[in-house]
């Protein structure tokens, strides 16, 4: 069983393939051998390791648990082989022959700093060790989605689908449970187990389930499903019988939630085969149909969801909620709403696909309206119709129990005192909203809520308007003076926080997100609206109405004294509900819909229709402009009604109506009057809005509004810039507070750029173009002015379309105007003072923007050319465009130091922009930039390959096929002899890194494509620096042998490049800019050739003389030697391996039959040597290595049958040398076995002698007590019974509690919580048997029966097994307390 681990362990994913000395060949033939031949029966053999053990558990009930040791053992190592079986990822089937190779660690794809989950993937399966984890539900929440199940072949079908099997895994989890209290419970066989019932869960595709007809397979489909339901149903029932939130049950309430996720989501993909009157029986439907026991489980889990949310609230209620914050930060991050979470997902896939299903049978219905259409809906449409209202029944109990335990999070989000009331605020402002954090939540409520919108939206309107009600009172109450104040600031924090969130579901649940034009109503309100006979029925309507009047009496005069009272969150998120709504309800488009209520008509539509729409418009900017006088100093709050003005700013129909109204020439008077009293931070958002709403206005209106708002731009530059004083006071703080204001200004200006107003803006640019080369004269040694300039250049770059001036001499203008600021900027930033940190954050986004600027300045410009060798531009343009663009990567790297552009962000930006100006500017960077810039390049290069980033890494390898490729192509032959130098010194440079890179170090894998096109795109530049670089990698191995070899890899990568598409492509083109080589059609020649040359390479660092103290040759050239081991896994191992585990590296020299020589008495190599040695690995001798094999374990009956042929002498000495070596292995492993169990076996009796002593003690103590309790009641009698009841009452009472105390501390703990799980693990023992029969003979009878799986002839093991000594001592002293008492 261990030799099989670590074959699984060695062979998967392909996760070693490159740290051997073996061929790509072999790697392939390995894999696909083991998958096709023996992965199944090692699978079949790990099966009949569990079974038996569960047969040996049930045995060994009595009998001593030295053995039971063995037994948890051994189905732990058959577990752990069964979830990396579950878990293989498949030999592609394709004709390029691709493994998942392996080249070290995967790398961090993330930027600044920040470390990606998909960095993090897959380290588990690197693992050595055994033990998978800790088995907490974190880590199994962690691990869940690391990969779907793989898809089996059909010959795995009766394995993988037999119902006992699949029974076996839930009695193999149960067993591990009633491990945990034993002393030799084995750390980790949970969460193996819980594993493999997620991947059990989720067994999918067509092959596994194929059968010689489509009636087979779904037969297959519908059995598998039925045996993981009725299993899963009891673990639904035994974690519902649970406390949900106590210790230790996290691993199984997370991992079943995750189970029920798998199998649901899987099988509503799977398509059903069954036909039935014309139609193909939807996947659903065929659940429901074929399993009887569909809607139990479904019900189950639906209960489930609701228990879940309720152990929330009840922690809510409980002394556990101080615990669950400090530890976690709320209930929200707690396991229990992550488990929510997880079953939340399974039901949305539910209900989306009934949707979907819905939606199609509409457009069906639309379509073909023949004579069958009703024929056609029968079956499905009976089904899914009686499930929906099944889902509607459990959405009103699912929406009850989420809106309670989130009242309840609203009473302990409010501070009842001060002192946290502060704390709260400052936390409020650090986190982000609750729509953003909740939105998942609230999209999966809004789903349930609009399965029966009538209900759910009277829930929700009763609430609001209760809450509404309750605030009026309280309001009235502070006016009148009748309560206290403490009292009814709580109280009106409550409700501002209940009310919140019933906005919030009320938003989710009337309409999806987005603003832009096609965003509609959502069919269920649609047809709900419909359904009500007048606006006052409709609640649609009033829950909008009572928004808009709920705002409206929040925004109280900021004279009144109730302002104090107002929320700002409330009123942000009463916006953010106004600007999801507003742009879908408010002067709707009828012609979008099919049918539209009259109610929703006559409150929102247009005048022209009869509707209330262009009211309510104008009385939202009502409300806005309330707001900026109310809360002029709340940044969020004015940013919302400013992003609602943007919102009704992209729907037209809204926008016109706005700047026809009457309104709105007074609001733009107001914002451009009062602008200054607003936070500086909202002033470009102001300016973007009301441009944007401009546009939708008459031409003579546009004009004047665009007018006032230049005229505001400007005044804030040429007060200030023009004031006589004003370099006597350009340090000013409130100048400078000017300036950046104005900045921002013109930079929201920008941001709104479109047809109407283009034009315009481009003139603004060149009107205010000659102030900005004064501020950056005047503060080119600053930030923060110098900032705002350039980001205003970068908006400049891209939101101006250059393809909309109506000329070149326009085209040339905005050039020149680009290039004169760059200049500015570069000549004022030159010598600008170091004082402050290289990596200051003003500095670097300045640095940033800039780099942003001259990309949207590429881009921009090839809009309206490929590139700058297209004859569709005049050269003029091109070269002037092409000048700018290159100056501006030269103010990159003059303004800049070294440190500055090696920052993560600046560096992954700056190489894009490389790889960029490679693709479209190439001529001109050729052409203009200087040599020195072009050696900072190869610099930045080169400090993106090998990055730990991902992103860096693919755009450097990007950035240098494409450089290369133009190079190759074009050459550069008429470049003076500075620059082809410094190009070819840094091709050299980039290869040999690139080179080393590939070869030596941890690589993502995923990079390697990439990597490897910039590899051979280099290498096509200058083969024969390439050969150079091979030789200087043998050179120091003085072998003829290994040069012959890496000579004969290079020769075979070099013919299949020359045999490459691609490459020949590249070679034939004729473009004056060619694109780089695709990478995918070199996947698999560079992946030979990286397997084959880092095997050849494993062998040199042996005559490495760098680590000649380290490791060597032995004295005769027979054997190796690691003369330091902890120096050898710190610097050796690393470099050749990806592990520097020193006994991993012993464990494989085994495989391939190495023996560790004897240490003789002299100690020639030193006290820690460990010599090792091989008759085919000799120095000088590398001809012997291709003798060197893996050892072949023995043929066995088991996984290959037994030969008829006879068998030379050197195979049986091959199987005796093998087996002579697992004999010693194996005596070797059960000598340390046999000490662990006897150490176990001395512990455990340590624990028995005390054990029994305590219940001695109980018992005598019992005893005592009793006979104290007669001489009371005795003394009682003689005495007189009312002078002494209490006394003796008491003296009881008390001894009752020092029994319980002596029983609680009596260190056995609470393991009922996680006990027998009723139902599970009935295995018929028959059954497996039958199916387990032989090695072979696995087809016929894999599935259960409906007589085998529902007869009561197979009990459950653990229902068969007595209870535990340790509970059974655990629960005598409760009943005899309790006789105590009586």
């Amino acid at each position: 069983m261990i030799t099989a681990t670590y074959l699984i362990d060695e062979i998967a994913g392909g996760s070693k393939c490159s740290q051997f000395r073996l061929p790509w060949e072999f790697h392939y033939t390995c894999k696909t051998t083991f998958e096709n031949v023996h992965m199944l029966h090692i699978f079949e053999a790990a099966l009949k390791v569990i079974h038996r053990q569960l047969q040996r558990s049930a045995e060994m009930q009595h009998a001593p648990s030295g053995g039971s040791h063995t037994i948890a053992y051994e189905r732990r190592s058959a577990l752990h082989i069964a979830d990396r079986v579950l878990n293989w990822a498949f030999t592609s089937s394709d004709e390029s022959k691709v493994i998942a190779a392996s080249f070290g660690h995967s790398k961090g794809r993330s930027g600044g700093g920040n470390t990606s989950k998909a960095g993090q993937r897959g380290s588990s399966r690197d693992s050595d060790n055994l033990d998978d984890g800790d088995g907490s539900g974190s880590a199994i929440f962690e691990s869940e989605f690391r990969n779907r199940t793989p898809l089996f072949p059909r010959n795995w079908q009766s394995l993988l689908l037999s119902g006992e099997i699949l029974t076996m895994f839930f009695s193999v989890y149960e067993a591990t449970l009633s491990d945990q209290m034993h002393a030799y419970f084995s750390p980790g066989s949970t969460h193996l187990a819980l594993q493999c019932l997620v991947q059990v869960s989720g067994i999918r595709g067509k092959d596994i389930f194929a059968s010689a007809d489509a009636k087979g397979s779904d037969e297959l489909r519908a059995e598998f499903a039925r045996v993981i339901m009725r299993n899963q149903l009891q673990m639904i029932r035994h974690v519902c019988s649970m406390d949900l939130v106590s210790e230790g049950s996290e691993d199984m309430v997370v991992a079943t939630t995750q189970m029920i996720r798998r199998f649901i989501e899987t099988q509503l993909e799977e398509p059903s085969s069954t036909v039935v009157a014309n139609q193909r029986l939807h996947s659903l439907a065929f659940l429901v149909i074929g399993i009887p026991e569909a809607h139990e489980y479904f019900g189950e889990v639906s209960k489930f969801i609701c228990m879940l949310l309720n152990s929330a609230a009840g922690i809510l209620r409980s002394d556990m909620l101080q615990r669950v914050d400090d530890d976690f930060g709320d209930v929200d991050n707690y396991f229990v709403m992550q488990a929510f979470d997880e079953l939340a997902n399974a039901w949305s896939t539910v209900i989306n696909q009934i949707r979907e299903w819905e939606y199609l049978e509409e457009a069906a219905a639309g379509t073909n309206s023949g004579s069958n259409g009703d024929d056609k809906q029968v079956s499905n449409q009976s089904v899914l119709s009686s499930f929906t209202h099944f889902l509607v029944t459990t959405a009103y109990l699912i929406r009850s129990e989420y809106i309670q335990l989130r009242m309840l999070m609203c009473e302990d989000s409010v501070p009842s005192n001060s002192s946290r009331a502060e704390t709260f605020s400052i936390d409020q402002g650090l986190l982000a909203k609750d729509y953003v954090v909740y939105e998942d939540q609230l999209q999966f409520f809004a789903l349930l809520a609009r399965l029966d919108l009538r209900t759910s939206l009277d829930r929700m309107y009763e609430n609001l308007c209760s809450r509404c009600n309750a605030l009026q009172e309280e309001f009235k109450s502070i006016e009148s003076g009748t309560a206290g104040e403490s009292y009814n600031q709580h109280t009106i924090d409550l409700l501002h926080e209940q009310t919140q969130w019933i906005v919030l579901m009320i938003g989710f649940t009337l309409c999806d997100s987005g603003t832009s034009e096609r965003v509609l109503i959502p069919k269920p309100v649609l047809e709900y609206s419909a359904a009500c006979s007048n606006t006052g029925q409709d609640l649609t309507v009033q829950c909008i109405m009572v928004l808009l009047k709920m705002l409206e009496f929040e925004l109280v005069s900021p004279s009144s004294p109730l302002a104090a009272y107002g929320s700002p969150l409330l009123v942000e998120t009463l916006f953010w509900a106004l600007r999801r709504i507003a742009p879908v309800y408010f002067l709707l488009d009828r012609s979008d819909y099919r049918e539209v209520s009259k109610s929703t008509i006559t409150a929102f539509g247009s005048t022209g229709d009869g509707g209330n729409g262009s009211a309510i418009i104008n009385g939202v900017l009502d409300l806005v402009k309330r707001t900026f006088d109310l809360w002029s100093a709340e940044e969020d709050v004015l940013q919302m009604c400013v992003s609602i003005l943007l919102a009704l700013g992209q729907r037209t129909a809204i926008a016109r109506e706005i700047t026809s109204s009457p309104q709105f020439t007074p609001l733009m008077q107001y914002f451009t009057s009062n602008i200054g009293q607003f936070p500086e931070a909202i002033h470009g958002s102001i300016i973007e809005a009301l441009a944007l709403l401009a546009c939708h206005s008459s031409s003579a209106d546009h004009e004047r509004c665009f007018s006032d708002l230049k005229t505001l731009i400007l005044r804030s530059f040429s007060q200030v810039v023009h004031s006589s004083d004003f370099m006597a006071r350009h340090q000013d703080a409130r100048l400078v507070n000017q300036l950046l204001g104005g900045l921002d200004m013109m930079d929201g200006l920008l941001s709104a750029a479109n047809f109407r107003n283009m034009d315009a803006i481009f003139g603004l640019f060149f009107e205010v173009q000659p102030l900005f080369e004064q501020l950056l004269t005047v503060y080119g040694h600053g930030d923060e002015i110098p900032c705002e300039i350039i980001q205003v250049m970068e908006s400049a770059a891209r939101y101006l379309d250059v393809s909309s001036l109506p000329d070149d001499e326009h085209m040339l203008r905005f050039s020149h105007c680009f290039r004169t600021l760059l200049r500015k900027y570069q000549t004022s930033a030159v010598g600008r003072s170091t004082s402050q940190s290289d990596t200051d954050i003003e500095s670097l986004s300045k640095i940033t923007s800039l780099i942003s600027a001259i990309s949207y300045l590429v881009h921009n410009e090839m809009g309206f050319a490929p590139n700058e060798a297209s004859p569709s531009i005049p050269k003029a343009v091109a070269d002037d465009f092409g000048e700018t663009e290159v100056f501006g990567l030269y103010c990159v790297h003059v303004t800049a130091d070294s440190s500055q552009l090696l920052t993560p962000n600046v560096l992954r930006i700056h190489i894009q922009l490389i790889s960029e100006m490679a693709q479209y500017r190439m001529p001109s960077l050729i052409r203009w930039l200087p040599t020195e810039i072009w050696a900072q390049i190869m610099d930045v290069l080169l400090a993106g390959i090998d990055h730990g980033i991902y992103d860096i890494g693919h755009r450097t390898y990007e950035a240098i096929s494409r450089l290369g490729a133009y190079v190759k192509v074009a050459g550069i032959g008429n470049a003076p002899a500075e620059l082809r130098d410094v190009f070819s010194r840094g091709f050299k440079q980039l290869l040999s890194k690139l080179l080393q890179a590939l070869l030596f170090s941890p690589f993502d894998v995923e990079l390697v494509e990439y990597a490897g096109t910039a590899l051979v795109t280099l290498g096509l530049l200058d083969p024969s620096h390439l050969q150079t670089c091979f030789q200087d990698l043998f050179a120091q191995g003085d072998s003829a042998a290994f040069a012959e070899r890496l000579s004969s890899t290079l020769t075979k990568f070099n013919s299949d490049l020359e045999a490459s598409d691609a490459v020949r492509g590249l070679l034939k083109t004729v473009e004056p800019i060619p694109d780089p080589i695709d990478s995918a059609e070199l996947r698999q020649p560079l992946f030979e050739f990286l397997v084959n040359t880092r095997a050849v390479l494993r062998i040199k660092m042996l005559e490495d003389e760098a680590h000649r103290e380290v490791v060597c040759w032995g004295y005769d050239g027979e054997s190796f030697v690691v003369k330091d081991p902890n120096e050898f896994s710190k610097y050796v191992l690393p470099q050749h391996f990806k592990h520097n585990n020193f006994a991993s590296f012993v464990r494989q020299l085994n495989k391939y039959d190495f023996h560790k020589v004897k240490v003789t008495e002299d100690k020639r190599y030193g006290d820690e040597a460990w010599e090792f040695k091989h008759p085919r690995f000799q120095h000088n001798r590398p001809d012997l290595l291709e003798k060197i094999k893996r050892k072949i374990p023995p043929k066995s009956k088991s996984l290959g049958g037994v030969g008829n042929g006879r068998h030379s002498d050197t195979e049986l000495r091959v199987v005796s040398e093998d087996l002579q070596s697992q004999i010693h292995l194996l005596t070797h492993a059960h000598a340390e076995v046999t000490m662990y169990m006897h150490q176990l076996s001395k512990q455990q009796q340590v624990m028995i002698d005390e054990l029994n002593g305590l219940k001695k003690n109980m018992q005598t103590q019992d005893q005592l007590m009793e006979e104290f309790v007669r001489y009371l009641v005795n003394q009682d009698a003689a005495n007189g019974k009312s002078s002494s009841m209490g006394t003796s009452a008491s003296i009881a009472a008390a001894a009752v509690a020092a029994a319980a105390a002596a029983a609680s501390t009596s260190g056995l703990g609470n393991i009922e919580a996680l006990g027998h799980i009723p139902g599970i693990g009935s295995v018929p023992t028959a059954s497996v048997e039958s199916v387990l029969a032989n090695g072979n003979g696995l087809a016929g009878n894999g599935i259960l029966t409906d007589e085998s799986a529902s007869g009561g002839s197979s009990a459950c093991l653990d229902a068969q097994q007595p209870q535990h000594p340790q509970m059974q001592s655990h629960q005598q002293p409760s009943a005899q307390l309790c006789e105590l008492s009586r």
